[in-house]
């Protein structure tokens, strides 16, 4: 077991990978972590705005981050992204396992993006990374082979979830190792966010909402309206 005094990088991967932890490994999840710890108000960093801005402490907002970041397209997306590229090892078929996973879920996961509509930098680093080393052949072939059949048919370019998937299929990690490893680097972030939003106006992020909907004629007619 890594010492307490270890990298972050290392004391993690003892505790998601069965593997030895060489240099080029611990160097690709360090690179994860750098890229996955920040990226401007996604919603998880928004939400844990919203509750500094409530003068919630530190550790409710990284709870309130931490409850937006489990939905299915945002932190959660890499596990999709592990079952499709495990079928695509195990089967060669990449179309039938992408078939799978709109059927499943309506959508691709580990493609697309708000921000990026052309190439998500983050992934093609990590990615570009892991096809250095020999452990991570299969996922990053796997990988190739998706993006390959996406391209063909669609504009949205794979994204921070396909890498970690990958990450997390050729570190032999559990299917869910992604959105861990996601998790604790964005937690970084969450905190940095949430002091400078201890140094705004407290409730600032509270927007106001207006009625749309159809008016009454008067006050009195709607309240004896039949319901």
């Amino acid at each position: 077991a890594p010492s307490a005094a270890a990298p972050l990088a290392r004391r993690l991967w003892a505790k998601i990978s069965p593997l030895e932890p060489s240099t080029g490994k611990l160097r690709v999840l360090n690179a994860a972590m750098v890229l996955c710890m920040d990226h401007g108000l996604a919603v998880s960093t928004m939400s844990a705005r919203v509750a500094a801005s409530a003068r919630a402490d530190p550790y409710a907002a990284v709870t309130a981050a931490l409850s937006t970041f489990d939905g299915a397209v945002h932190g959660a997306a890499s596990i999709a992204a592990v079952s499709m590229l495990t079928e695509t090892l195990q089967t060669g078929n990449a179309e039938q396992a992408i078939s799978r996973q709109i059927k499943k879920t309506g959508m691709i996961p580990g493609f697309g993006h708000l921000i990026y509509r052309d190439v998500d930098p983050r992934a093609e680093l990590l990615l570009a990374a892991m096809r250095q080393l020999p452990s991570f052949q299969g996922a990053t072939t796997a990988a190739d082979r998706i993006v390959a059949v996406v391209r063909a048919r669609s504009p949205r370019p794979a994204n921070l979830d396909l890498a970690l998937a990958a990450l997390a299929i050729g570190g032999e990690m559990d299917t869910d190792a992604g959105e861990l490893i996601f998790a604790v680097s964005r937690t970084a972030g969450w905190i940095a966010h949430a002091l400078d939003e201890y140094t705004q106006p407290a409730a600032r992020l509270r927007p106001e909402s207006r009625y749309t909907g159809a008016r009454p004629a008067s006050p009195a007619a709607a309240r004896f309206a039949a319901p």
